[in-house]
Protein backbone atom coordinates (compact mmCIF):
# COMPACT_ATOMS: atom_id res chain seq x y z
CA UNK A 1 0.00 0.00 0.00
CA UNK A 2 3.16 2.52 0.85
CA UNK A 3 4.16 1.65 -2.64
CA UNK A 4 1.09 2.80 -4.30
CA UNK A 5 1.11 5.83 -2.23
CA UNK A 6 4.12 7.04 -3.04
CA UNK A 7 3.87 5.48 -6.87
CA UNK A 8 0.57 8.31 -6.41
CA UNK A 9 2.46 11.08 -5.33
CA UNK A 10 5.37 10.53 -7.59
CA UNK A 11 3.16 10.70 -10.39
CA UNK A 12 1.35 14.06 -8.99
CA UNK A 13 4.69 15.44 -9.51
CA UNK A 14 5.62 14.16 -12.77
CA UNK A 15 2.86 16.71 -14.53
CA UNK A 16 5.90 19.58 -13.68
CA UNK A 17 5.12 20.09 -10.06
CA UNK A 18 6.73 21.12 -6.89
CA UNK A 19 6.34 19.77 -3.46
CA UNK A 20 5.62 22.62 -2.80
CA UNK A 21 2.88 22.92 -5.18
CA UNK A 22 1.51 19.07 -4.82
CA UNK A 23 1.86 20.47 -1.10
CA UNK A 24 -0.25 23.40 -1.62
CA UNK A 25 -2.80 21.33 -3.56
CA UNK A 26 -3.00 18.88 -1.05
CA UNK A 27 -4.02 20.46 1.74
CA UNK A 28 -7.00 23.28 -0.14
CA UNK A 29 -8.51 19.77 -0.58
CA UNK A 30 -8.15 19.04 2.88
CA UNK A 31 -9.83 22.34 4.12
CA UNK A 32 -11.89 22.00 1.59
CA UNK A 33 -13.07 18.45 2.42
CA UNK A 34 -13.46 19.32 6.28
CA UNK A 35 -15.27 22.75 5.61
CA UNK A 36 -18.65 23.12 6.20
CA UNK A 37 -19.99 22.92 2.97
CA UNK A 38 -21.08 19.82 2.27
CA UNK A 39 -22.06 18.42 -1.12
CA UNK A 40 -20.11 21.37 -2.84
CA UNK A 41 -16.64 19.82 -2.16
CA UNK A 42 -15.90 18.48 -5.67
CA UNK A 43 -17.08 21.14 -7.11
CA UNK A 44 -15.37 23.61 -5.04
CA UNK A 45 -12.40 21.68 -5.46
CA UNK A 46 -12.00 21.55 -8.92
CA UNK A 47 -13.32 25.34 -9.41
CA UNK A 48 -10.77 26.28 -6.62
CA UNK A 49 -8.24 24.53 -8.83
CA UNK A 50 -9.12 25.92 -12.12
CA UNK A 51 -9.22 29.50 -10.40
CA UNK A 52 -5.74 29.12 -9.09
CA UNK A 53 -3.79 26.78 -11.49
CA UNK A 54 -3.47 24.07 -8.84
CA UNK A 55 -2.92 20.45 -9.50
CA UNK A 56 -6.81 19.17 -10.10
CA UNK A 57 -6.11 15.47 -8.71
CA UNK A 58 -3.74 16.24 -5.71
CA UNK A 59 -7.05 19.07 -4.79
CA UNK A 60 -9.64 16.37 -5.16
CA UNK A 61 -7.32 13.62 -3.30
CA UNK A 62 -7.37 16.10 -0.45
CA UNK A 63 -10.42 16.15 -0.16
CA UNK A 64 -11.54 12.68 0.06
CA UNK A 65 -10.74 13.14 4.02
CA UNK A 66 -14.49 13.60 4.14
CA UNK A 67 -15.04 9.75 3.37
CA UNK A 68 -17.75 7.93 4.95
CA UNK A 69 -15.85 6.30 7.70
CA UNK A 70 -14.15 9.84 8.76
CA UNK A 71 -17.59 12.35 8.03
CA UNK A 72 -19.07 11.52 11.24
CA UNK A 73 -15.91 12.08 13.14
CA UNK A 74 -14.91 15.17 11.57
CA UNK A 75 -18.64 16.56 12.05
CA UNK A 76 -18.72 15.44 15.82
CA UNK A 77 -14.96 17.20 16.57
CA UNK A 78 -16.42 20.29 14.64
CA UNK A 79 -19.50 20.35 16.68
CA UNK A 80 -17.52 20.12 20.08
CA UNK A 81 -14.89 22.73 19.20
CA UNK A 82 -17.42 25.14 18.14
CA UNK A 83 -19.62 24.45 21.42
CA UNK A 84 -16.02 24.97 22.99
CA UNK A 85 -15.31 28.22 21.29
CA UNK A 86 -18.94 30.04 21.10
CA UNK A 87 -20.25 29.56 24.82
CA UNK A 88 -19.20 30.75 28.11
CA UNK A 89 -19.81 27.40 29.90
CA UNK A 90 -18.34 25.65 27.26
CA UNK A 91 -20.50 22.46 27.97
CA UNK A 92 -20.15 19.81 25.15
CA UNK A 93 -23.26 19.19 23.34
CA UNK A 94 -24.81 15.57 24.02
CA UNK A 95 -27.03 13.31 21.46
CA UNK A 96 -29.52 13.98 23.50
CA UNK A 97 -29.82 17.23 23.10
CA UNK A 98 -28.76 17.47 19.49
CA UNK A 99 -32.17 14.92 19.30
CA UNK A 100 -34.06 17.34 21.26
CA UNK A 101 -33.42 20.07 18.97
CA UNK A 102 -34.04 17.72 16.08
CA UNK A 103 -37.45 16.64 16.97
CA UNK A 104 -38.69 19.51 17.96
CA UNK A 105 -37.05 22.52 15.76
CA UNK A 106 -36.41 25.93 16.73
CA UNK A 107 -34.40 27.67 13.87
CA UNK A 108 -33.26 30.63 16.41
CA UNK A 109 -31.89 27.52 18.83
CA UNK A 110 -30.93 25.18 16.29
CA UNK A 111 -28.62 28.17 14.59
CA UNK A 112 -27.59 29.13 17.73
CA UNK A 113 -27.06 25.90 19.75
CA UNK A 114 -26.09 23.43 16.70
CA UNK A 115 -25.20 25.64 13.38
CA UNK A 116 -23.37 28.49 14.63
CA UNK A 117 -20.39 25.92 16.80
CA UNK A 118 -20.06 23.57 13.66
CA UNK A 119 -20.04 26.51 10.99
CA UNK A 120 -16.82 28.19 13.97
CA UNK A 121 -15.59 24.57 14.63
CA UNK A 122 -15.26 23.33 11.58
CA UNK A 123 -13.59 26.28 10.06
CA UNK A 124 -11.10 25.84 12.69
CA UNK A 125 -10.49 22.16 12.60
CA UNK A 126 -10.38 22.72 8.24
CA UNK A 127 -7.55 25.22 8.82
CA UNK A 128 -5.42 22.82 11.57
CA UNK A 129 -5.74 20.05 9.09
CA UNK A 130 -4.96 22.03 6.22
CA UNK A 131 -1.78 23.46 7.78
CA UNK A 132 -0.89 19.81 9.19
CA UNK A 133 -1.36 18.45 5.34
CA UNK A 134 0.68 20.90 3.54
CA UNK A 135 4.04 20.35 6.33
CA UNK A 136 3.60 16.91 6.23
CA UNK A 137 2.97 16.40 2.22
CA UNK A 138 5.73 18.81 1.72
CA UNK A 139 8.11 17.02 3.65
CA UNK A 140 7.07 13.94 2.03
CA UNK A 141 7.29 15.26 -1.35
CA UNK A 142 10.78 16.42 -1.20
CA UNK A 143 12.12 13.48 -0.10
CA UNK A 144 10.35 11.57 -2.36
CA UNK A 145 11.64 14.01 -4.86
CA UNK A 146 14.87 13.69 -3.99
CA UNK A 147 14.81 9.63 -3.71
CA UNK A 148 13.33 9.41 -7.64
CA UNK A 149 16.31 11.72 -8.55
CA UNK A 150 19.16 9.42 -7.18
CA UNK A 151 20.30 7.28 -9.53
CA UNK A 152 19.71 3.17 -8.35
Amino acid sequence: MLGRIKDSILDLMRGHRSPRDIALALAIGVWIGVSPLWGLHTILAVALSVLFRLNTPAVLLGTMISNPWLAPLIILVSLEVGVFLTRNDATLLSLEQIRRFLSSPSWDTAYREILLPYIVGSLLLSTAAALLTFWIALRVARSLAASSSKPD
